[in-house]
């Protein structure tokens, strides 16, 4: 199997201010982002479409209370998306 060399990023918080600036920057220097959000889905997409159009991979991740905490499960899907991505 391939080691990859691509950094990935969850940013909570990532669809205003801080966390979306965060987002960007990251970004711009090299990184995929996962983009944790909790209400403005249209928000967030608009820092996702901001991310790849810096080259990179961006992926939403919306919790869902109260089932599981929603850092674990963008974790989750951050590394599946990022495995699937070697192969």
């Amino acid at each position: 199997m391939p080691v990859t060399t691509s950094k990935i990023a969850l940013v909570t918080g990532a669809s205003r201010g801080i966390g979306a600036a965060t987002a960007r920057l990251l970004a711009e220097q090299g990184h995929d982002v996962a983009i944790n959000y909790t209400r403005n889905a249209a928000a967030a997409e608009s820092v996702a479409a901001d991310v790849r159009a810096r080259g990179r991979r961006a992926l939403l991740c919306r919790p869902m209370w109260p089932t599981k905490p929603p850092c674990w499960r963008c974790s989750a899907r951050s590394t599946r998306a990022s495995a699937a991505s070697r192969r």
